[in-house]
């Protein structure tokens, strides 16, 4: 689904791109994490003294999607306190796509799991951290007469 905020301060939920819709397999260790995040927000939920229950993975205190701008603010502050300076989400969007170009998953599978429709908006946005490494190391030693 896609979370956006209207005019008036509201949200409202609806349906992603057409061409965005996909299921993403998660790893053991990420649903490990999902998994006690589910159990600290569910105490959360019966700590706090109002819940507006919307079913939203993450939350703010009482329940509400989490404003943007919080948001970015919260990631920043992590990022920060991590010691890898101040980082958006997207920025952390990107650096999850480059770092998996970068381990040899193909483009279309990075594209796919962006919700992108095809690999040239991958290729276009990421061009310069997906530079691959040119191995001509046979070559080199075939010149040099070491193969």
């Amino acid at each position: 689904q896609s979370l956006k905020r209207l005019l008036d301060g509201t949200f409202t939920i609806g349906p992603p791109k057409a061409q965005s819709y996909r299921t993403l397999r998660l790893t053991g260790d990420l649903t490990s994490v999902l998994r006690s995040h589910r159990h600290a927000h569910r105490k959360a939920r019966l700590s706090a003294p109002v819940w507006e229950d919307h079913g939203f993975v993450f939350t703010n205190a009482i329940g509400r999607p989490i404003d943007s701008s919080n948001l970015r603010r919260i990631v920043s502050g992590h990022a920060e306190s991590a010691g890898v300076g101040h980082l958006s989400p997207n920025e952390l969007r990107h650096s999850a796509a480059s770092l998996l170009v970068a381990s040899g998953t193909p483009l279309k599978d990075v594209s796919d799991m962006l919700g992108h429709r095809d690999i040239r908006m991958l290729a276009q946005t990421y061009r310069h951290k997906l530079r691959p490494i040119v191995d001509v190391t046979a070559g080199q030693e075939r010149m040099l007469g070491e193969g």
